[in-house]
């Protein structure tokens, strides 16, 4: 290999790696302002108002933060509540599954408004969709709301304090109350009371 196919190569490694950085780099410091954005607001906190709502959000994450089912979001929507939304965000939501048009830049998109309306809703005619899948990122509220059962009964059957703490994250539930056996213990006990609560009369 001569010398200038050596520097050549250099230089092409050295834009990759570059643009790599670059592309990594911006969506970390992406990722840096959205849970600055998310604590700020008191996400998992009960503290988060409909305003507060972002294109960003994902489909599911904005379900469990507001604790308003996902299954009531899609019918609001007007889309079946098998439909595969949890992980996207709802600007995507929007192209994928609503309008199918790429969002202007600088114009809010509609279905943050669809949502809006649809938390205010719920919050004022409460709708059990029954019980939700247990993991780690939902809340005792959220499990509670989709059950139709006051949030009351699975801090009493977990012994755990229940002020202030309606709207955490089981894994962080867990971390902050020292939970026996962490996260996984916990979300293992929350989905036993929750099969409990659905075999009573």
């Amino acid at each position: 290999m001569s010398n200038r196919t050596r520097t050549l190569l250099a230089v092409a490694l050295l834009c990759i790696g570059g643009i790599v950085m670059f592309f990594y780099g911006r969506r970390a410091w992406h990722s840096y302002q959205e849970l600055k954005y998310i604590r700020q607001q008191g996400f998992g906190r009960a503290e988060a108002q409909v305003e507060d709502l972002r294109a960003w959000m994902p489909f599911g994450f904005v379900a469990v933060t507001y604790a308003v089912p996902e299954p009531y979001l899609l019918q609001a929507l007007g889309l079946p509540t098998d439909t595969n939304t949890q992980n996207k965000p709802l600007f995507m939501v929007e192209r994928d599954y609503l309008s199918h048009a790429p969002i202007q830049h600088g114009k809010e998109p509609a279905i943050l408004q669809t949502v809006r309306d649809a938390i205010a809703s719920y919050r004022a005619n409460p709708v059990a969709t029954g019980k939700p899948p247990i993991g780690e990122w939902v809340s005792l509220q959220y499990v509670a709301n989709c059950m139709g059962v006051p949030v009351s009964i699975f801090f009493e059957q977990l012994d755990l304090p229940q002020a202030g703490n309606e709207y955490l994250p089981l894994d962080l539930l867990a971390k902050e109350q020292d939970y026996a056996g962490g996260k996984s213990a916990l979300v293992q006990a929350v989905n036993a009371v929750a099969d409990e609560l659905t075999q009573q009369p």
